[in-house]
């Protein structure tokens, strides 16, 4: 059941709705409402990168990347839910001298918080990345505490610790307006009906610019259509007659 009246609504049940809940509800709001027309996680989130380099090139991020970085770190300690979070470390390389100051505002970073990172030639990169061949590099760096996380399961996590604070999840919900008074937010209309609120979170990912849009806001986010490969080791010794090889991802395999 929808509830009539919210003190905080979250339109987005994906990674950030249902960060933006558990961080709301930890902080101490109650009566926090968060609605998605499908299932938790079912729009853009699962197709995220998942990558969490938290070094930035520019300083005054570096306060609330770190606070990223530490927080997936520590992601069971803070909700209560395990999460697939995995840190072998990233590379990143520069190609021209324009991209070298980037790189080096990276370990002024890492030095600022005296983590490890480490320059390396072409050859060493090579032989952590095989297939990585980058002679012409002008520089790269190593960043051992870079990972990436399954988005899925952070959203799936966050909204489990979210609800054990007493936060409502209405998933298969649509939304279909906010009624502005004023300005002013009056109630979220929702296909099982309307909800009183003053504030609302908007953070329907890919859709969150057209929903805006009707309430008149511009909202410079635009979604970009990406495509994803995924591969899988070839089978030795099963394939065609003809000796061709046998490939167990679909939409990958050699002509």
């Amino acid at each position: 059941m929808v509830p009539s009246e919210a003190q905080i609504v979250i339109i987005g049940g994906g990674v950030l709705g249902t960060s933006a809940a558990f961080q709301l509800a930890a902080a101490g709001h109650q009566s926090i409402v968060l609605l998605d027309r499908g299932p938790i996680a079912g729009g853009t989130t699962p197709f995220a990168a998942g990558q969490t380099a938290y070094l930035p090139a520019h300083k005054h991020l570096l306060p609330f990347t770190t606070y990223c970085i530490e927080f997936f770190e520590r992601f069971a300690e803070f909700t209560g839910y395990a999460i697939d979070f995995r840190q072998p470390g990233s590379i990143r390389v520069v190609l021209t001298e324009r991209h070298l100051e980037g790189l080096e505002a990276r370990v002024d970073a890492a030095r600022s918080l005296h983590d490890t990172i480490e320059w390396l030639t072409p050859q060493q990169a090579k032989s952590l990345v095989p297939a990585l061949e980058v002679p012409e590099a002008k520089g790269i760096l190593f960043m051992p505490r870079d990972g990436y996380v399954e988005p899925r399961s952070v959203a799936a996590a966050y909204a489990a610790a979210a609800r054990d604070r007493g936060v409502t999840i209405c998933t298969r919900t649509p939304v279909t307006g906010v009624e502005l008074i004023d300005g002013a937010v009056r109630t979220v209309q929702t296909a099982a009906g309307a909800i009183r609120t003053q504030w609302v979170v908007v953070a329907a990912g890919a859709w969150t610019r057209q929903f805006c849009q009707h309430l008149g806001l511009n909202v410079r986010t635009v979604p970009v259509r990406h495509q994803a490969f995924v591969t899988a080791p070839l089978v030795r010794g099963v394939g065609h007659a003809a000796g061709g090889a046998h490939c167990r991802a679909p939409g990958v395999c050699p002509a």
